[in-house]
């Protein structure tokens, strides 16, 4: 007969409750714990965390960095928990792109300049579709690449509509690591750019995120939520005062079209 494991005096099940405990824990380190902290902050002793990460470890979930003797999530974990992503948010993704589309075309051939469709992945913002500018000289951002939020102007549209506490969280999940000497890495800074920014509609960045590459980056709203941001990316040595101008106007039409669309879907 099968045993009941509810009421198995083993541990089975408390095992089972100890290891969620630990991804959990894990879950929300950037930086992962020792073993002695992990103990600590999961109130276990030692040699009962030790066990249960071996298993983990062993299949996956976990990983053990040499270098700095700490467990981080693992590769397994993160893949289940991307293969997981429901078809809705994935129809939701493609939706929007679909929608994009025209407008970004549009945009690239009237400032001959590229428009990337930029949305946020966690503590990332990812280009998940890109029109190139017509130029001899253009940017040419690649589809799937990732930069923390915090770095150029359309993580920033998205950051300035982050919760006072939740933009906290992230800012010390990220430290603000500096990517080019001009990121903003000053946790006051930022906030005080991110207030402007959701005051003005629209976000502007020259060498933030890519040295070389300057943009003006405009959300997409749905239900007064950023789903996506238009991203407007111009060569450094052709990105004049006159045709920030210039081409503002034109990114916030594009990006306003394209919420009006979203309102509707």
């Amino acid at each position: 007969m099968e045993q009941d494991v509810s009421l198995d005096e083993t541990g089975g099940t408390r095992s089972v409750r100890r290891a969620a405990d630990i991804i959990r824990a894990l879950g929300g380190s950037a930086d992962g714990y020792s073993l002695t902290e992990l103990a600590r902050e999961i109130e276990l002793s030692k040699a009962t965390t030790y066990r249960i990460l071996h298993t983990l470890v062993n299949e996956g979930l976990i990983d053990y960095r040499d270098e700095s003797a700490t467990y981080v999530i693992g590769a397994e974990l993160v893949r289940i928990a991307m293969e997981s992503r429901t078809a809705a948010k994935l129809a939701n993704i493609q939706n929007i792109e679909k929608l994009s589309a025209p407008y970004m075309q549009k945009l690239s051939d009237a400032t001959g300049e590229t428009v990337a469709l930029v949305m946020s992945f966690g503590d990332v913002r990812t280009n998940v579709a890109v029109s190139l500018g017509s130029h001899e000289l253009i940017v040419s951002p690649k589809v799937g690449a990732q930069l923390p939020l915090h770095t150029g102007g359309p993580g920033k549209v998205i950051l300035s509509r982050f919760s006072p506490a939740d933009l906290d969280k992230y800012i010390q999940r990220s430290k603000l690591e500096a990517l080019t000497p001009r990121t903003v890495s000053s946790p006051d800074e930022l906030k005080k750019e991110l207030r402007q920014i959701r005051k003005l509609g629209y976000a502007t960045s020259s060498g933030e995120a890519v040295e070389g590459q300057d943009s003006i980056a405009v959300p997409i709203l749905q239900n007064e939520k950023v789903v996506a941001v238009v991203n407007l990316i111009v060569p450094t040595v052709r990105f004049s005062e006159r045709r920030q101008k210039e081409f503002l106007p034109q990114v916030l039409n594009a990006a306003a079209e394209i919420s009006r669309l979203m309102a509707k879907a």
